[in-house]
């Protein structure tokens, strides 16, 4: 290792390295920035304490809140459940009709509808209910099954290929009332897709 000596041009130290005839000064990281990243470790190791943090074979840490991002989802699931379950039992309670005459409840079945459809009918009813090769268009007023408020619901709770449901059609449109759906969510699609 060279020996330390002053630089002619700067007159700082240097730490006696050279690289191809450039020597390395010797300048101290600047005290704030040294704390700053003394700080930084120490909340690193406080935040690897207090919240779930080390990946492990299965799981990870629990740290010492005990709170994960799993758990508070949870939370605000239940939250917005008990919030719409008022609505949803009015909706489930309440007829087809009157539901459109209740603007409450139609604004809050159709909005609920939007989603259901989105997820169960735009695979085959496209995402704008304009329909696909094989598969009807929504936005018109030519119904193979009916388009009035009743009909529309038939069709969504019974399907048209089950074969065991009496009320059942022939098509390739699936029942979503034997499981796929609940009740009010099939109300809510019917509103918003007599909306349409």
């Amino acid at each position: 290792m060279a020996k330390s000596e002053i630089d002619d041009v700067s007159g700082v130290e240097t730490t006696g390295h050279e690289w191809d005839g450039i020597k390395e000064l010797n300048n101290p990281l600047p005290r704030w920035w040294l704390w700053t990243f003394y700080a930084c470790i120490a909340f690193a190791v406080g935040y690897v304490i207090y919240y779930p943090a080390i990946p492990l074979l299965e799981g990870s840490t629990m740290g010492i809140s005990g709170e994960t991002n799993r758990s508070l989802l949870h939370a605000e699931l239940a939250q917005a459940d008990a919030a719409k379950a008022g609505l949803l039992s009015r909706i489930e309670s309440t007829g087809l009709e009157d539901i459109r005459s209740n603007e409450e409840l139609f604004r809050f079945a159709v909005a609920g509808g939007s989603s259901l459809y989105k997820v169960n009918c735009s695979q085959c009813h496209g995402s704008g209910a304009q329909g696909a090769p094989g598969y009807p268009n929504l936005n018109d007023d030519d119904w193979i099954w009916g388009g009035d408020l009743e009909s529309i619901y038939t069709t969504i709770r019974h399907g048209v290929r089950n074969a065991e449901d009496d009320d059942a059609r022939v098509s390739q449109m699936p029942a979503f009332g034997d499981g796929v759906l609940e009740t009010p969510q099939i109300a809510d699609v019917t509103q918003y897709v007599l909306q349409l």
